[in-house]
Parts: structure tokens; sequence; C-alpha cells
């Protein structure tokens, strides 16, 4: 059923309670209105994260539904039950395992969701393995330009950097730090660093430890007035599930991401596009028998030999998922916690907000430092005094809000940092 038809057989119901969320694994219904905290405390029911604490940390993993964990460990029971009686001949049966099979009908769906066709999606491990694809599989050689930032994450830069090693390619760097809360600076500085014989443009569309959302679009359109055919890469680890996404806007040749961050896949999982237009230009790295595949670059990608198709069916849960509430009532959602929790941390004395305060430049994720404590130490503190789990990023910590995080908890974390920065907790 889409959407459109779900929100009108169900606009006759009542406001959402715990009963009306609760009872099963399925999907949520979607929420009656962004403001209702009631629906939103009530959606942490479909996760099995303690109800005293308050998970933080979707930058580095997200939580899975338990609608997902029961999805691939049901796939998983049904495939050892039926290793005795698959002979692996049928062609119209479903085979137990992936790597080899084609997943057309995942592959149109996160096709929707990049805003591609479904022969462009790849189904990958996570973005590294996606960024790796592409950075191994240009044809680069010595001295080419290779435009980045200095904020990428090992995932999205370590191939480039083995590429330098190897092959001799030129890296440069745009400091984004002094541009958090610049955009137009930002840009600029963009198309200053890309010349016209740049051959790759590689970066986020959000920083992984500073969460800064780039302005993708308005860099692109910038970086290709100066170098029509530089090849952009795009790295949406923290994007995709957190922002909304569509690489015909972003203008991008080839986008990768986790599925197991904002998208709360299963862990292990991963996609990635690669535009038709320059797919004959990224060759396949890890060949198996459809390396070569003219019609669909995605499926290249994604014959890997075997692999767990269970994760697959987990994928497809989180996507029921994500899709019964709305992606965008989640983006709207995860933005309204960030800027509550930054626009708190800018009245406490003695908190720096290390990532960006601009609106256009800011969603779910926030890094601050606090005046007196080290970053391990305000990460070991606020979980150990509130059980509100962080992670340490250079220099300060890493607070990513979703959907099973509540006004509360943000405000519970502004009350001990309040704390931590007057000096009233010791370290």
């Amino acid at each position: 059923m889409d959407r459109r038809r779900f929100l009108l057989r169900s606009a006759a119901l009542p406001a959402c309670t715990p009963a009306l969320l609760h009872g099963s694994d399925a999907p949520p219904l979607p929420p009656p209105a962004l403001e209702d905290e009631k629906y939103w405390n009530a959606l942490r029911w479909h996760f099995s994260i303690p109800a005293d604490a308050a998970y933080c940390n979707t930058g580095t993993l997200g939580a899975s539904p338990k609608s997902v964990v029961h999805a691939v460990c049901d796939h998983m029971r049904h495939v050892e039950a039926g290793l005795a009686t698959h002979t692996f001949l049928d062609r119209d049966r479903p085979m137990l395992i992936g790597g080899y099979q084609d997943e057309p009908a995942l592959r149109a769906r996160i096709g929707k969701l990049l805003g591609c066709a479904r022969e462009e999606v790849a189904l990958t491990q996570n973005a590294t393995v996606g960024m790796s694809y592409v950075a191994q599989g240009l044809r680069l050689t010595r001295g080419d330009r290779v435009v980045m930032t200095d904020q990428e994450h090992p995932g999205g830069r370590a191939a480039y950097d083995l590429r330098r090693k190897r092959d001799g390619i030129q890296i440069f760097e745009v400091a984004l730090g002094p541009l958090r809360n610049d955009p137009t600076r930002m840009v600029a500085a963009f198309r200053d660093a890309v010349t016209p014989d740049t051959k790759v443009l590689a970066l986020p569309q959000v920083s992984s430890a500073l969460g800064l959302c780039l302005p993708v679009q308005k860099i692109v359109a910038a970086a290709r007035q100066r170098a029509p055919d530089v090849f952009v890469v795009v790295d949406g680890a923290q994007a995709l599930g957190q922002i909304p996404v569509d690489v015909a806007n972003l203008d991008c040749d080839a986008y990768f991401a986790s599925a197991h961050k904002w998208l709360l896949g299963p862990k292990g999982t991963g996609v990635l596009f690669v535009g038709k237009r320059r797919e004959r230009q990224v060759w396949t790295t890890i060949a198996s028998r459809v390396w070569d595949f003219a019609d669909d670059i995605g499926r290249r990608f994604t014959h890997v030999g075997t692999g767990n198709q269970s994760l697959h069916r987990g994928l497809d849960a989180a996507l029921d998922f994500l899709e019964r509430i709305g992606l965008p009532a989640i983006h709207a959602r995860i933005k309204t916690l960030g800027d509550r929790l930054r626009a708190g941390l800018q009245k406490i004395d003695g908190v720096t907000i290390l990532g960006s305060t601009h609106a256009e430049l800011s969603a779910g994720i926030t890094a601050f430092a606090v005046r007196g404590f080290r970053s391990e130490d305000a990460v070991r503190h606020l979980l150990t005094r509130d059980r509100i789990l962080t992670r340490v990023v250079t220099g300060g910590i890493r607070q990513s809000l979703h959907v099973y995080n509540g006004l509360a908890d943000v405000d519970r974390t502004l009350a001990r940092v309040t704390a931590m920065a007057s000096g009233r907790d010791a370290r």
C-alpha cells in the first residue's frame, strides 16, 4: 500500500498511543503531528535500547528496530532449514545466499530512495567498500589531481591515499573548520580548489566528525564550471536517512553510504550509486562472473561471491519501518532534536560548538567541547552519570540524535553539560 492510500485510510484513527504503536514488530503508524512527543516516546518500544538509556551514537551505528532483527534472524533460520532441499537448480526459486542472486526489488527501493534507476544501485557491505570500488576503479595516473576535504572519514579517503602511494596522484584538501558557518565561503573555497585539470572531487554530504551538512549541489555546480568533466563522488554515510538525498539534484557521478547508520539497517549493509553516464569509467575491482556486465552497473558491483542474503531481508524491513513513519517526518524530527541541542549548548558558558550552528549546515549531529573536560572524560561522564552515550571526536564529543531520542534526552544532556562546564561536576 502506498503512503498516500495509507494516510487516507488511517486519517480517522484516534491520536497515536502506545497501544497503537505496540503489540507487534510491525512498523508503527505515521505520526499524527511532528510535535506529538507522546508518539515519538512511544516509538522507543520498537527498539531494544534500555528505557533509562539515551543512545546518541547513530553516527557510528544506528539502532535497528526489532522488526529488522527478527527479519534477519527469521531468514537465517529459513536458510539453515532449507539447505538440505535446495538444489540451486530452480531458477524461479530464491537462492539462499546473497552475492550471486540479483536483488531487483531491494535495489529498486534503494534507487527510489536515492532518486536513481535500479540499474545504478549496488548493494555493498558498507560505505568504505563503495568508496573503494570507485577510487580503485577510476583511471588515475601520476599527477592527477583529486580534491577533497580535511574532514574525510578514513572510509571516505583511504583508497585515495593508497592511489597516491601506488600511482602518484595528488590530493588537495579544502579546510572546512573555518567555513563551518558560512555556506557561501564554503562553495567559493571548493571553486578555488578545483582547477580545469582536476579529475576527481570527493566530498561528504554530511561530515563524519563535525556533522557539517555541505551545500553539495552548489559546490558541484561551481566545480563543474571550472572542470566540466570532473568525476564527483559523494560520501553519504552520515546523510542517507538523516537528511534528504537526491543524486540527480546533487549532480554527482557516484554516491556511497552505509545502511546501518541513519537507515537503521542490519550492521554490514551499504549502498553504492554509479550513474549511467560515467559507469564505464569505473572498473570492477572485485571480479566475479558478471564483472563486465554492460547493461547493469549495479549488478557488477553487487555480484561478488557468497554473501548473507538475510541482511538484505533486514534492510527491506528497515525501509518498511522508515517508510511507514515517512522519511520527511523523520528528517524533520532529527533536525528538531539537533536544533534544540545546539540552541541549548550556545547558552552554556564554557561550551564550544565545534560543528556548525548555521541552519543550512547542521542537522542531527552536533560536535562540542566542554571546558575542563578531555574528550574521553566527557564521554565517560555523560555515560556514567546519565546513561547518555556519545562518541569521542578530535577536540570534543559528538552527539547524534535519531527518532529513538526524545526531547527529554536533549534536555538531560544540557542539564549535565551545564553542571560539567560550571565546575559543579568533578571529572
